[in-house]
């Protein structure tokens, strides 16, 4: 999970420097090691922290978090921003391909392209999921949940 989070961080970083936001990880090195395709996971990663940099006005934060969920026997990656939030109506559309959603204080429409719609399909391959919580004016928060064992209990 650490090797995962700190090369999609490096991928970003400049990206995130230019728009003046601060990128923060807490993506601790005790997480238990797990079965992943770590380069489709990697471009999830760096997928979610691109669009929650775009979404984030200068002076604000990204950041990258990985626990593990004993519970569910799996890893949970979040990506928090302080951007503008995302309507709850906008939850699942933002996942398909294209998807747009209308921001109510700009009145401009953004579009999430494939890159969401990738980010779905990878955690679905895993046998995971992806969602959004979002609160208007606060910010957004993307998860990935991925098991750690794979499906059909294969390795590689």
């Amino acid at each position: 999970a650490e090797k995962v989070a700190s090369g999609a961080l490096q991928q970003v970083s400049s990206l995130a420097e230019h728009k003046g936001v601060s990128l923060v990880s807490t993506v601790g090195n005790s997480l238990p090691a797990f079965n992943a395709d770590y380069d489709k996971l990697r471009r999830t990663l760096v997928n979610l922290l691109d669009n929650a940099i775009k979404f984030t006005p200068a002076g604000g934060t990204v950041t990258l978090s990985a626990e593990s969920r004993e519970s569910e026997k799996s890893i949970l990656f979040a990506v928090r921003d302080t951007g503008e939030g995302i309507p709850e109506e906008y939850y699942d559309r933002i996942f398909e391909k294209f998807g747009q959603v209308e921001t109510r204080k700009s009145g401009r429409k953004m579009s999430t392209g494939l890159g969401l719609t990738f980010c779905k399909m990878v955690a679905e391959a895993h046998g995971g999921a992806t969602w959004v919580e979002s609160e208007l004016g606060k910010g957004s928060t993307f998860w990935v949940r991925v098991p750690l064992q794979p499906l059909g209990g294969e390795t590689g």
